[in-house]
C-alpha cells in the first residue's frame, strides 16, 4: 500500500474517531428535542383551545340560518327574523306602538290609513278614513282604544276600537284650539294632544270634553313634534322652523300635569326629533340632524349631549333601560345606547330596508322597526339573550344515559337534576319566552310547565331559536299558557311531584324536536367529574377521601352512580373534590389481549383522554391519576426526572424555522467531517505522497 493510499485510511479513520462520539449523541439529541418541540407545539394548542373554550363563536351551519334574514356585523346578540314590504298605499307609517297582542300604525296619506297587524306573521288589517281625514300624524292607546292624531287644520283625533275595528271621530277641534295635531301623549289620567301654534289639548276621555293651553310665549308658532311623560311632568319638544334657515332649534317645555300653566322651558340650538322618551329621571331627544346627537336631559332643564350617528336621528324609544335611535340610512339603523349615553350597540336593517324613523316593542322583547318609504316596511328584530340560571343548585343527575333509580335500568336522561336539598326554592325564567304548555300531577312529570323562546344564545356563541324548555316536579305553578314571560320571572318552586326520590327540578331544553344538553346554554357549576371507558373494560375509582365508586356500589344516593351500557361504563361524582383521583381498569373476563380500550375524564367542560386505543395487554399496572385542583383537572403520568443535556439547549438556540433539528444536526455533522478530512489532508498528511523525492 502506498503512502497516499495509507494517508486517506487514516484520514477517514481520524474523522470518525472525532465524530462519531459526537455525532450519534447529537443526532439522537436533535430527534429528542424536535419532539419536544412538537409537544409544546401541540400543548399549545391545546392551552389556546382551553382558554377560548365558550368564548369563540360558532358560525352557525347553513340549516340552522335557513330562516335567519340578517345577523347584524356589530351586534351578536340580535338578528332579523322577519321582514315585511306592505302593500302599495300603505305608505309612510308616522305613528306605531304595540298594544294588546298588536302592532298599530297610522300613515302619513291621504286618506289616512289605521293598520292592525299580527306581530308574528306580519298579516295586517286596514282601515281607510274617510275623504278630508288625512295625514295621521301619532297614535296611542288609552282607555281601551287607538287614538290617532290628525296632520289636519283644525285637527281631529280618530278612536278606534282595537276589536271590532270600528272607528269614528272622537275629537274634533276648532279652527283656532288646535291645527296640524303632531303628537298623543296619554299620563296623568288624560289624552294630550300637541299642536301647532303652540298648543296642547288635555282631554278627559271619560266624555271626551278638553281644554286647550297655549304656550307660544315660548315657542312661538312651533308645532309640538312630540309628547312624552315622565316624573311628575308632561313634557313637549318644539322645533323652531324659520324660512330661510329651516328647523334650526328646539325648545324643550316642561309640564306641571296638574295646573298645565305652570312650566318653564329650555332652548337648544339643533333641531330635535319626532319622538322622545324619559327613562330613570331623564328625558331623552335625539337630534334631526346629520350628524345625530342624544341629549340627556334633567328634570331640572340641565343636559348633556353625546354623538349617536352620522345620519339623522328620526326617533328616540326606550326598553329595559336602554335607549334606541331609529336613524335614516342605506340601509337604515338603530342605534343602542345605555342610560349615560355610551352607544352600546349598532344594529343594521337588511339590505332595501332604508330609513328607520318608529320603534315598537312587544312583551316579549322583541323590537319592530318601520321604514320611511312607499309602501312602508317593517323589520322585526329578536333580541338574543343568554340563559340564568332556572334555579339555584347543584346538578344531581346529568343529561346522559344513567341507570334508573327505581328500577335500575339503563334509560337516557333528556335534562338535568338540580339540587335536591329543599323545595320552595323559586324556578325562574332562564331567558324571554311565552308559556307554551302545562299541567298538573303528572303520573312521571307531576307539575310541569313548557315555556318557549324565541331565540337564544349559546354558551359558545351561537344563536338558536325557537327553542323550548321544560320544567317538571315543580311544587307550585305560577303561570298561566300563553303568559309572556321575561327573564327572571318566577315560574313556580322547586317540589316533588310526580315520580321522584326527593325535591328536585328536572330541566330540560329541546331545540325543535331534538333534545340537548342543558349546559350547553345554562352555566351550572361544574363541581362534578365523569369518568368514562369503553368496552371491554370496567373502572374502579378512588377519591382524594378514599371513596372507592365501582361496578359492585351501582348508585350512592347524591354522591356518586356508575352506568353500566352497551355505549361502555361511566362513573359520575356530583362534587368534585380537590386532590387526587386513581383510576383502575379492569379488562371484562372475555376480553382478549389484542382488544383495545379508551378512558376519558371530564370536569369543568373539559374532557381529558388518559387512554385511547390501548390494547388489554398493556393495561398498566399503575392506577391512572387524575389531580382536581380549584382550575381545574390534568393528568398525572409518572416519569423519571428529567437530566440536564447542553446539546438540546444548543440546538434550540441555533434551531432554523421550519426545519427538523435532526436533518439540521445530519448537515451539521456532515460539514464538519467534510471539513476536518479537507483540514487533515491539507496539513497532516501532506508529506505523503507516491512520487519519490
Amino acid at each position: 500500500m502506498d503512502r497516499f493510499r495509507a494517508g486517506k485510511i487514516i484520514t477517514l479513520l481520524l474523522i470518525l474517531v472525532l465524530i462519531l462520539p459526537i455525532g450519534i449523541p447529537l443526532i439522537m439529541a436533535a430527534m429528542q428535542t424536535q419532539n419536544q418541540l412538537e409537544n409544546i407545539k401541540n400543548q399549545a394548542i391545546i392551552s389556546t383551545y382551553n382558554l377560548a373554550f365558550n368564548i369563540q363563536p360558532v358560525i352557525p351551519t347553513e340549516s340552522e340560518t335557513t330562516n335567519l334574514l340578517d345577523i347584524t356585523a356589530k351586534a351578536d346578540d340580535f338578528r332579523v327574523v322577519k321582514t315585511k314590504v306592505l302593500e302599495s298605499g300603505d305608505n309612510l307609517i308616522h305613528g306605531f306602538i304595540y298594544y294588546d297582542g298588536y302592532l298599530w300604525a297610522s300613515t302619513r296619506t291621504s286618506p289616512c290609513r289605521i293598520l292592525k297587524i299580527d306581530p308574528d306573521t306580519l298579516d295586517y288589517e286596514r282601515i281607510i278614513l274617510d275623504a278630508g281625514l288625512d295625514d295621521g300624524e301619532d297614535i296611542t292607546a288609552a282607555a281601551g282604544y287607538i287614538w290617532v292624531i290628525l296632520y289636519t287644520s283644525p285637527s281631529k283625533i280618530i278612536r278606534v276600537d282595537p276589536n271590532t275595528l270600528e272607528w269614528e271621530v272622537a275629537v274634533q277641534f276648532k279652527s283656532d284650539e288646535l291645527s296640524y295635531g303632531g303628537s298623543l301623549e296619554y299620563a296623568f289620567g288624560y289624552l294630550w294632544a300637541g299642536g301647532d301654534y303652540g298648543k296642547i289639548a288635555r282631554i278627559d276621555l271619560d266624555d271626551v270634553t278638553y281644554q286647550v293651553y297655549d304656550y307660544s310665549a315660548v315657542v312661538g308658532d312651533s308645532q309640538f313634534h312630540a309628547l312624552a311623560s315622565g316624573g311628575d311632568y308632561l313634557w313637549g319638544s318644539c322645533p323652531l322652523y324659520s324660512w330661510w334657515l329651516g328647523y334650526y332649534a328646539d325648545i324643550v317645555v316642561r309640564i306641571n300635569p296638574n295646573n298645565p300653566t305652570d312650566y318653564i322651558s329650555l332652548y337648544i340650538s339643533t333641531p330635535m326629533s319626532d319622538d322622545i322618551a324619559y327613562l330613570g329621571g331623564y328625558l331623552y331627544i335625539g337630534s334631526e340632524e346629520s350628524p345625530s346627537y342624544v341629549y340627556k336631559i334633567s328634570d331640572s332643564l340641565t343636559y348633556s349631549s353625546a354623538k349617536a350617528s352620522d345620519t339623522v336621528c328620526y326617533g328616540i324609544f326606550t326598553h329595559h333601560g336602554y335607549i334606541y335611535g331609529a336613524c335614516v340610512g342605506t340601509p337604515g339603523k338603530v342605534i343602542e345606547l345605555d342610560s349615560d349615553l355610551n352607544i352600546k350597540a349598532t344594529y343594521e336593517l337588511p339590505t332595501g330596508f332604508n330609513d328607520a324613523n318608529e320603534i315598537a316593542f312587544d312583551t316579549r322583547g322583541n323590537m319592530y322597526v318601520t321604514c320611511w318609504e312607499s309602501p312602508a316596511k317593517i323589520v322585526v328584530g329578536v333580541f338574543s339573550q343568554r340563559m340564568i340560571r332556572p334555579v339555584e343548585g347543584k346538578i344531581t343527575s346529568p343529561y346522559g344515559w344513567r341507570n334508573n333509580p327505581f328500577t335500575g335500568v339503563q334509560e337516557f336522561h333528556k335534562g338535568i337534576d338540580i339540587d335536591r336539598s329543599a323545595d320552595l326554592k323559586p324556578v325562574k325564567t332562564p331567558v324571554n319566552g311565552r308559556v307554551e304548555r302545562l299541567g298538573f300531577n303528572d303520573p312521571l312529570a307531576g307539575n310541569w310547565v313548557v315555556i318557549r323562546h324565541e331565540s337564544v344564545i349559546k354558551r359558545d356563541g351561537q344563536i338558536k331559536g325557537p327553542i323550548f324548555t321544560k320544567y317538571f316536579h315543580l311544587g307550585e305553578i305560577y303561570v298561566t299558557v300563553g303568559q309572556e314571560l321575561n327573564q327572571g320571572d318566577l315560574i313556580g318552586t322547586v317540589g316533588q311531584t310526580g315520580l321522584v326520590t326527593g325535591p328536585h327540578l328536572h330541566f330540560e331544553v329541546w331545540e325543535g324536536d331534538s333534545h340537548v344538553d342543558p349546559c350547553l346554554y345554562v352555566d351550572y357549576p361544574k363541581t362534578g367529574i365523569i369518568v368514562t371507558a369503553h368496552s371491554p373494560v370496567d373502572i374502579i375509582l378512588r377519591d382524594p377521601d378514599g371513596l372507592i365508586v365501582s361496578k359492585d356500589s351501582i348508585e350512592i344516593v347524591e354522591i356518586a352512580s356508575y352506568l353500566e351500557s352497551d355505549l361502555g361504563e361511566r362513573i359520575w361524582i356530583t362534587d368534585r373534590k380537590i386532590g387526587d383521583y386513581l383510576i383502575n381498569v379492569i379488562p371484562h373476563s372475555d376480553a382478549s389481549p389484542t382488544d383495545t380500550y379508551t378512558l376519558e375524564v371530564t370536569a369543568d367542560n373539559i374532557t381529558i383522554v388518559l387512554a385511547d386505543g390501548v390494547q388489554v395487554a398493556d393495561i398498566p399496572d399503575q392506577p391512572y391519576i387524575i389531580r382536581s385542583t380549584e382550575t381545574g383537572i390534568i393528568p398525572i403520568t409518572p416519569s423519571p426526572p428529567p437530566q440536564w443535556n447542553p446539546i438540546p439547549l444548543i440546538l434550540l438556540s441555533l434551531y432554523p424555522t421550519g426545519i427538523p433539528l435532526y436533518y439540521f444536526a445530519l448537515i451539521s455533522i456532515v460539514s464538519i467531517a467534510i471539513i476536518a478530512g479537507i483540514a487533515l489532508y491539507l496539513k497532516k498528511f501532506r508529506g505523503f505522497s507516491a512520487v519519490p523525492r
